[in-house]
């Protein structure tokens, strides 16, 4: 995605991207902690949404609910709910099996994530969830979007 974007494109399955933040695990948080100081004025501007895409598992969803919680006043933070979405066809079309959610994984997310999306998504996030499976976000290439 950030070669995509890098290449001068704006779009992501079709949605206009300004910023999107994804990957480096719980990094990210220390990475917004510096954002006004290190980023274009645009980036931490609160009319900006800041668009978070990791992988579908618990660390990933906590990941998310902290940042949203940390810096909710500060900045507009929602999950690349097309991403997601996206990265769960591509499982349902290609019946692969998932990986297996690591060892030790908090598992106590609260619905500030889920809540972003319809109920038949949700349902199924739990499922892949309930499973000890996860979606990796490297599921999805540059020929998705």
């Amino acid at each position: 995605m950030r070669k995509h974007l890098l290449e001068d494109n704006k779009k992501i399955l079709g949605i206009e991207i300004s910023t999107l933040i994804y990957g480096s695990g719980k990094n990210i948080i220390r990475t917004l902690e510096d954002l006004e100081i290190c980023a274009e004025p645009y980036v931490s501007d609160k009319n900006n949404t800041i668009l978070y895409f990791g992988d579908l598992d618990y660390e990933g969803i906590i990941i998310y609910e902290s940042m949203k919680r940390i810096f909710q006043n500060k900045y507009a933070i929602k999950p690349f709910v097309e991403g997601y979405i996206a990265m769960l066809e591509k499982y349902e079309n290609m019946r692969f099996p998932l990986p297996k959610t690591k060892e030790g994984q908090n598992r106590n997310i609260s619905d500030s994530f889920l809540g972003e999306f319809s109920h038949k998504c949700r349902d199924k996030f739990k499922e892949i969830l309930s499973a000890d499976e996860y979606i990796p976000q490297e599921i999805l290439n540059i020929g998705d979007f």
